[in-house]
């Protein structure tokens, strides 16, 4: 009987957390939709980036943020800037201990 309870007990806590997740999933795709796909102009782009209009205008010089023009206004993907601050991450030495471990 102990079994049955318990077990009864697990389908209702999965059911919860199947509609916890669909709430979640939806949740996410809403924000999602309010993140433009797009950021135009230096400024907006570079204090996305947390780099200097002058720093952002160089990397574009040297090509190493990709854009896209339309006439003389400048844009900047969304994704690309998001790859592009990734990659500047510093990653942590494995070797090292971690600081919650101290």
């Amino acid at each position: 009987m102990e079994f049955l309870k318990n077990l009864e007990q697990l389908f209702k806590d999965v059911a919860y957390l199947k509609e916890r997740d669909e709430t979640l999933t939806h949740s996410v795709k809403q924000l999602m939709a309010m993140v433009p796909n797009e950021i135009k102009g230096y400024q907006a782009a570079s204090k996305f980036l947390g780099v200097s209009v002058s720093t952002l205008e160089r990397l574009v010089r040297e090509r190493k943020i990709l854009y896209s023009k339309n006439g003389k206004a400048i844009s900047f993907s969304m994704k690309h800037l998001l790859e592009w601050k990734e990659s500047r991450l510093i990653k942590r030495n494995p070797n090292l201990p971690s600081i919650t471990k101290l």
